[in-house]
């Protein structure tokens, strides 16, 4: 299958559009490479297209691989709070000085911090919705040595 954007894709595009017809009622999403900002190491190695079609599609489970030192498993909830994440994570590095003044950083510092109590009163107090995507990063090899060493995941459905 191919993305209508990648070249020899002519007759392709059908196929496509049938595939995203159905992915939008996905349960659990498999794809080689983790989403940018999950379980993919600080370096932010995943993909910036992935990661906007997870939060379009927003599985129950999301499995990958790929980025074997980002092994393990975290709990995406899509709301604000996972939204500022997310831009501090994609902020460019201006240096120690720069980013210590940076006031739209404190800002959004501020607004995770205020979003992330919302969230913990809503989910545990008020009862609200548990909701989210497990993301999984299922790399069994140990960072890049050639031997296995991370522990397999499991989740229950």
């Amino acid at each position: 299958m191919a993305h209508p954007k990648s070249p020899n894709a002519v007759g392709k595009i059908l196929r496509f559009s049938i595939v995203e017809e159905m992915m939008r009622e996905t349960d659990v999403l498999i794809t080689h490479t983790p989403p940018r900002h999950h379980l993919d190491l600080p370096a932010g190695l995943g993909c910036d297209y992935l990661s906007k079609e997870v939060w379009r599609l927003r599985p129950k489970v999301h499995i990958f691989g790929h980025v074997h030192g980002g092994a393990g498993r975290e709990h995406v909830f899509w709301d604000d709070t996972q939204r500022v994440y997310e831009k501090l994570c994609s902020r460019e590095a201006k240096g120690v000085i720069r980013d210590m003044v940076a006031i739209v950083a404190w800002l959004d510092v501020m607004r995770l911090a205020m979003y992330g109590v919302i969230g913990v009163l809503w989910s545990r107090v008020w009862g609200g919705d548990g909701g989210g995507t497990v993301m999984i990063n299922a790399a069994l090899m140990y960072r890049s040595t050639g031997r296995l060493g991370n522990p397999a995941q499991t989740v229950d459905i």
